[in-house]
């Protein structure tokens, strides 16, 4: 790991609590749970670039969706024996075919084609493409639903300071490699 990916971390942590320093108590828990799905999401990453170089993207993915069908095979029945009416099954034949579709094109071949991107990227900078979904979905979600009206200072001032990070980082990475020739 490079001196900039680690400055940039130790700068968005404390931003990050900027951002959520108003949490309701409430949200306490899902916020917990965010910040343990983003740890394990960038150790993935981190396991990812480690194996890429010697397994083929589509086998690397195979393995991991199998995973994946493994801890829903056993998590989806404890649900359902703490919620005997969860519905789980789409209503129509037409969400059947939109869930396939979102199912193949927007998670597979995402997947796949990301795990050949790994090949030329570092983990860093797949968790920095990766964690600004969150900010598109913001973003959209205040234009398209107006939904930005609780968001406070902290959030926008926060938000800035991360988007000025991930907007910069190749930048500076590469001025910094130059440097160092």
């Amino acid at each position: 790991m490079e001196k900039i990916d680690i400055a940039i971390g130790c700068i968005i942590v404390p931003v990050m609590a900027l951002i959520a320093k108003d949490i309701q108590t409430s949200y306490l828990v899902g916020a917990l749970v965010g910040l343990l799905s983003a740890f394990l999401a960038a150790y993935f990453s981190v396991l990812n670039k480690k194996y890429i170089e010697d397994v083929p993207p589509m086998v690397m993915s195979f393995w991991e969706i199998v995973g994946v069908l493994g801890v829903t095979s056993v998590m989806v029945p404890i649900y359902l024996f703490k919620e005997p009416t969860a519905m789980f099954l789409p209503p129509d034949m037409a969400n059947w075919v939109y869930i396939f579709v979102l199912a193949i094109a927007c998670t597979t071949v995402a997947w796949v084609l990301s795990l050949y991107a790994l090949r030329h990227l570092s983990a860093f900078e797949n968790n920095l493409v990766v964690n600004l979904e969150p900010v598109y979905g913001i973003l959209l979600a205040a234009a398209i639903l107006q939904e930005h009206k609780e968001l406070n200072t902290g959030f926008y001032v926060g938000g800035s300071i991360i988007l000025v990070l991930v907007l910069a980082y190749p930048t500076v990475k590469r001025k910094l490699v130059a440097q160092s020739i």
